[in-house]
């Protein structure tokens, strides 16, 4: 056992020598994934597309040959609750960190409401979300996927095109 011992501590001696701290990363706590505007125009960048994006707060509007998205950025680690039907939820319920949130469904729907106003086309609603799920109750046309499936879900809506480049600069001038 102390030869084993001692055999041990000799290959985590020349591992540290070799390798440095990277040896011992596997012991690193991993860091949250974050989610920001940054990422999704990185995604939307790779798929090499035609797109225009109109960026602000947690919303993100892509206009592509297959059509409108309205994408929503839900970056809370952690249980949310309250009224699907309200304007803000609450996050954290029962803690110190309880505060008021946006409802993303609720603020999903009035922009993909305000697009179909202004341009008479339909948009679909997607709800970003960094890891773990976000039950609802009330089923809702909007889809709440994670950030790590982003990418995929999107090449493949990518392959239907219904708008051409100069509807997608006359929907963009509308709705920017």
């Amino acid at each position: 056992v102390i030869i084993i011992l001692v055999i041990t501590i000799i290959k985590i001696v020349f591992d540290y020598i070799k390798y440095g701290k990277k040896a011992f990363s596997v012991f690193n706590k991993k860091e949250d994934i974050n989610i920001k505007q940054e990422s999704i125009k990185m995604l939307v960048d790779v798929l090499d597309i035609y797109y225009k994006m109109i960026q602000n707060n947690d919303t993100t509007i892509l206009i592509l040959e297959s059509g409108i998205y309205v994408i929503y950025l839900l970056d809370y680690d952690g249980m949310i609750s309250g009224n699907i039907k309200e304007e803000k939820l609450i996050f954290g319920k029962n803690t110190r960190k309880e505060r008021l949130i946006d409802n993303p469904i609720y603020v999903l729907k009035s922009k993909i409401n305000e697009i179909k106003e202004k341009t008479n086309y339909d948009s679909k609603g997607y709800i970003l979300i960094k890891q773990g799920s976000f039950n609802i109750l009330n089923r809702t046309d909007i889809e709440i996927i994670s950030i790590n499936s982003f990418y995929y879900h999107f090449s493949k809506l990518i392959k239907n095109k219904k708008i051409s480049i100069e509807e997608i600069n006359k929907i963009y001038e509308k709705i920017g």
